[in-house]
């Protein structure tokens, strides 16, 4: 799989370190932050809650995040010119 054009910084529980899919992640340029100790609650305006049997939504977790953040990330608009070329 290839590189990410919306790359995340994601946090995981370090409980759920030993799944594959971060390793997965990390490959396409995501960057993988484990943190130590045991939580019951996290807050933040971007948290999503993943329990250790549902790590097979973390792609549609991550579609939503990317979604997201290509949404609040102001783009270059294209000079007349470029438009033009295409």
């Amino acid at each position: 799989m290839g590189k990410t054009p919306t790359p995340l910084t994601i946090l995981v529980a370090q409980e759920l370190e030993g799944d594959p899919v971060w390793a997965e992640l990390a490959a396409q340029g995501h960057l993988i932050q484990f943190w130590g100790g045991t939580y019951d609650i996290a807050f933040g305006p971007k948290c999503w809650r993943l329990l250790p049997h549902l790590t097979k939504y973390v792609p549609l977790a991550l579609k939503e995040a990317r979604a997201a953040k290509r949404a609040t990330t102001p783009r270059a608009k294209k000079s007349p010119k470029a438009k033009e070329a295409t």
